[in-house]
């Protein structure tokens, strides 16, 4: 039996850009104060945020993050996982409101737990995926451990639990016991950390962070200004040179290591190991349509094609070195 020839209409789904889908009481705590989140930043224990994000927002002028996909896959596989954690743990998994540690600092963990020993312990859930597999073996990622030591000061408790989830695998459950020099850590970086720039208003040195990014991507160059350049910005260009002939030489090395292991795998699709998996597979060639020449083939004329064609809305300012 054949089928009649069908177009399916896509739904337009409309996305919520709510910042992290927070409720009011915690948008408002977070206004001026680190979340538990935050605090492996300040620590320099973040791969994806560093001090100058945190001090960006927290001064009011850095890029305003509304959640991606990922914040809501992580915020619905918390459901998830209190099932998971419930059926093969035993727990009894409980929501958790914020708490307020101090004037500086807002806590808000995922959940609280009782694993049979306790009625009170702090759970931090995380969603990640397969590539992260080989650090969740080896206790999970350092700034999570942070964060979870830091529920567990923020509730006074003996210990915590973070819990990593990748889809397919079973649970990665750790117990981190509270420990005195961790809390004197964090609770100095804390301190530090604004009394530095919050409390001065000011912001880290410039890094690779996203505040920065956006903060100098908000300055629109003038035309044909040149500046000469001070010692200071001399020994910038040195030491960027310096860094950038070592990415060089790592670069060609790591191409070089590359070209030895699609010669081993010669015909192979996947090299796999103990804690790794290589895929190297032909793909289709890649197909550019060049839609400007079809629409002048089909009729239109320049004027209808430039005013439909859009540009950017935001500018980009290449940054060139050139050595004389």
């Amino acid at each position: 039996m054949s089928l009649p020839q069908q177009q399916p209409t896509r739904i337009p789904v409309h996305y919520d850009k709510t910042p992290h889908n927070l409720s009011a009481i915690e948008q408002e705590l977070r206004a001026n104060r680190l979340g538990s989140s935050g605090l492996a930043a300040v620590m320099e224990l973040d791969d994806h945020s560093t001090p100058a994000d945190q001090a960006a927002r927290l001064l009011g002028i850095g890029p305003t993050f509304n959640g991606n996909i990922a914040t809501h896959e992580g915020h619905a596989a918390e459901f998830l996982l209190d099932d998971l954690c419930t059926r093969h743990l035993g727990w009894t998994v409980t929501p958790c409101d914020p708490v307020v540690v101090n004037e500086r600092w807002a806590d808000n963990t995922d959940r609280l737990c009782d694993d049979g020993e306790n009625t009170a312990i702090p759970v931090e859930y995380k969603k990640t995926n397969p590539s992260k597999k080989g650090v969740w073996e080896r206790g999970g990622p350092i700034g999570y451990q942070v964060q979870t030591h830091a529920h567990i000061i923020a509730h006074d408790a003996p210990y915590g639990y973070l819990v990593g989830w990748i889809p397919g695998e079973p649970l990665y459950v750790y117990k981190i016991e509270a420990c005195p020099i961790v809390k004197e850590s964090i609770l100095h970086a804390i301190d530090t950390f604004f009394e530095t720039y919050i409390d001065q208003g000011v912001m880290p040195d410039p890094d690779a962070s996203r505040a920065w990014k956006f903060l100098t991507d908000q300055t629109r160059s003038e035309p044909a200004k040149a500046v000469e350049a001070t010692q200071e910005a001399s020994e910038l260009v040195i030491q960027y040179r310096r860094a950038a002939e070592r990415m060089s030489e790592a670069e060609k090395e790591a191409e070089a290591l590359k070209m030895q292991l699609k010669v081993l795998m010669a015909d192979a699709e996947k090299l796999k190991g103990d804690n790794f998996e290589i895929s190297y597979k032909t793909s289709k060639p890649r197909v550019k349509t060049d839609w400007q020449q079809i629409a002048l083939e089909l009729g239109a004329d320049q004027s209808t094609i430039t005013k439909h064609t859009t540009t950017a809305k935001t500018l980009t300012r290449p940054f060139r070195v050139k050595y004389t």
